[in-house]
């Protein structure tokens, strides 16, 4: 019979997904949701982040800024939304998103899906010859020239936008993902599937932290193994590890797809939100690269960074374990007025707007310039073509999302 405590600890399904029976995944995601449930009726800051209830997740990260730079939480994470202490955790070599065995550490609730492996410093830099030649430094600018061609395409299938339109499924995320199938090489008859897979796939991160039901995850399994299908069925470069390099396929699809079109999505909603700022993104297209900056400060389209100390350290004034999962919550720091001045205003002139944590360490290193640029384009693209989109409705989010953030949908028009 397990104590009052054990039962309450979270912890990763102790086994693939695929072996778990119904009964098995579902009690062990009601058992999560519950215990999440609970702590967040008691007043659990964290607890309350990641029941992920809220259109607006803002006022529940406040709590947080008053309980040290580092507070343990009843889930069994270290919480911080600490500039000092968030960045140490992101950026620092001594934390990865796994233990040092490649394990899902507590309170993760599902283990790493397959070909989605727990990164840490060393292997991020192992796999940099498979990555950076075609997502480093050098390779974004030979990426534009595609992104710009395929963005137009996706507003061009669009049809009418002046007489309304979906901005999520009608244009960020068909540009998202063709820009990603075209890089990875995939032919034009898988591309739809790919798409398919991507947009499934877009719930991953959160599944990790928060409890989801139990069809949800069965889903996101099946979506991993069509994906691996489809990557697999591409040749693998001459000199490259095979492994490696579906590594790195599988990461730029699953996460990369996702978060270029969530942050399109989030930078758009937050320019139409203060006319001034869409009228400004108009006239000057340049400004595109700070309204990117100033979205990921704003609104980051993954609010929560969780992270597993590879050996004992000190963090905060406070121990933590190996093995133990710190999660830095990126979108407090962002709205930190201790860090920026009128946080809660989204500003594409702030002279800060860089200063921030999202898109930063490990896994980021292969997506974050390739996620920068589609958003960069997109908004351009918009900009240019739509100068008077407008919303044309309130916009719709995900329930249990306390890690991604993004429209689901965002009805838009293009009115003059």
């Amino acid at each position: 019979m397990k104590s009052r405590e054990e039962a309450m600890r979270l912890g990763p399904l102790d086994r693939p997904i695929a072996e778990a029976t119904d009964t098995e995944l579902g009690m062990h995601l009601l058992n999560a949701r519950g215990v999440q449930w609970v702590m967040g009726s008691f007043g659990e800051p964290y607890a309350r982040i990641l029941r992920g209830q809220a259109d607006d997740p803002y006022p529940f990260y406040e709590p947080l800024r008053h309980v040290g730079p580092l507070m343990p939480s009843a889930t069994g994470a270290f919480v911080t939304a600490e500039e000092a202490v968030a960045a140490a955790v992101v950026d620092g070599p001594g934390f990865g998103t796994a233990t040092a065995d490649g394990a899902p550490a507590p309170p993760q609730l599902l283990p790493f899906f397959d070909g989605l492996p727990g990164l840490g410093r060393a292997d991020v830099d192992r796999l940099r010859p498979v990555w950076e030649p075609a997502f480093g430094p050098g390779a974004a600018a030979d990426h534009r020239a595609a992104a710009e061609r395929l963005h137009a395409a996706a507003l061009d299938a669009v049809g009418d936008p002046d007489g309304g339109f979906e901005l999520m499924a009608g244009f960020a995320w068909p540009a998202a993902a063709s820009v990603t199938a075209e890089l990875l090489g995939l032919p034009e008859s898988a591309r739809p599937a790919f798409a398919d897979c991507c947009r499934r796939l877009a719930v991953l991160p959160d599944a990790m932290l928060a409890g989801q039901q139990i069809t949800r995850v069965r889903e996101l399994d099946a979506a991993m193994a069509e994906l691996d299908g489809l990557l697999a069925a591409l040749p693998a470069p001459a000199d490259g590890d095979p492994r490696a390099v579906r590594t790195v396929r599988t990461l730029v699809s699953a996460l990369g797809t996702a978060l270029a079109a969530n942050l399109i999505g989030n930078a758009v909603l937050a320019l139409l939100g203060e006319a001034k700022q869409w009228e400004a993104l108009v006239d000057a297209p340049d400004l595109a690269a700070a309204a990117v900056e100033e979205t990921l400060r704003y609104d980051p389209p993954v609010q929560i960074e969780a992270r597993v100390a590879r050996e004992a350290t000190e963090l905060g004034g406070m121990p933590v374990p190996a093995g133990g999962q710190v999660a830095a919550v990126v979108a407090a720091v962002g709205r930190d007025a201790r860090v920026h001045a009128d946080p809660d205003r989204f500003d594409l002139e702030r002279p800060d707007a860089a200063r921030h944590l999202a898109l930063r360490g490990l896994h980021y290193e292969l997506l974050a310039r390739l996620v920068r640029l589609q958003a960069e384009v997109a908004l351009r693209t918009l900009a240019a073509r739509l100068p008077g989109l407008r919303l044309d409705g309130p916009p719709l989010y995900r329930r249990r999302a306390p890690v991604t953030r993004g429209p689901l949908e965002l009805p838009a028009a293009a009115r003059p």
